[in-house]
C-alpha cells in the first residue's frame, strides 16, 4: 500500500468502515511507515481531546434574544425590508435567464451522462466549541501538524499563530 492511499484510509480505520483485506493491508504499512504511524497517533489524540470536551449547553432563550437584538437593529424595519427585495431587474427578463440556464444545465448534464463522476467528501469538516484558550491552541496545532486548516469566527488562521 502506497503511502497517500494509506493516510486516506486512517479515518475509515479508526471508526472500523475498513474491510478486513484493507484493515491487515494498512496494519502492515502502519508497522513499516513510521510517518503515517505518528499521523494516525495525531488523529487518535485529536479525537479524544475532542471526546473530553464537555458538551455546551445552548440556552433556551437564544433565539427570542437574537430576535429582540435584530429588532432593536432595526433589522425587521418595513422600509428596509422593502428595499431589500427590490432588484431593479424586472422580474419577467430574470425569470428568462434563470429558465433558459436551467436548461442548458439540463441538456449538458443529459449530454454528458455517461461521462461524469461523483466526487464526495469522505468527512465534512469538524466543527469544534472549546471551552478553553488551551484547548483550541491544542486543537489548532493537531489540525495544522495534519495539515488542515482551522477557521475561527469564519476566518483562516494561520498555520503556527
Amino acid at each position: 500500500m502506497n503511502h497517500e492511499k494509506a493516510q486516506s484510509l486512517l479515518s475509515e480505520f479508526l471508526e472500523n468502515r475498513l474491510a478486513a483485506d484493507q484493515r491487515a493491508e494498512l496494519k502492515q504499512h502502519l508497522a513499516q511507515c513510521a510517518s503515517c504511524a505518528a499521523h494516525l497517533k495525531k488523529l487518535q489524540d485529536a479525537i479524544r481531546l475532542m471526546g473530553s470536551m464537555s458538551p455546551v449547553e445552548v440556552p433556551a432563550d437564544l433565539p427570542a434574544r437574537i430576535r429582540r437584538r435584530a429588532r432593536k437593529a432595526g433589522l425587521f424595519d418595513r422600509r428596509r425590508r422593502r428595499s431589500a427585495y427590490r432588484m431593479g431587474v424586472p422580474f419577467e427578463s430574470t425569470l428568462v435567464v434563470l429558465l433558459a440556464t436551467m436548461g442548458a444545465l439540463i441538456f449538458s448534464l443529459l449530454l454528458f451522462h455517461g461521462q461524469m463522476k461523483t466526487v464526495t467528501a469522505p468527512h465534512p469538516p469538524a466543527v469544534v466549541l472549546a471551552a478553553s484558550v488551551v484547548q483550541v491552541n491544542h486543537l489548532a496545532r493537531l489540525a495544522w501538524d495534519l495539515d488542515g486548516q482551522v477557521h475561527i469566527a469564519g476566518k483562516e488562521v494561520p498555520p503556527g499563530s
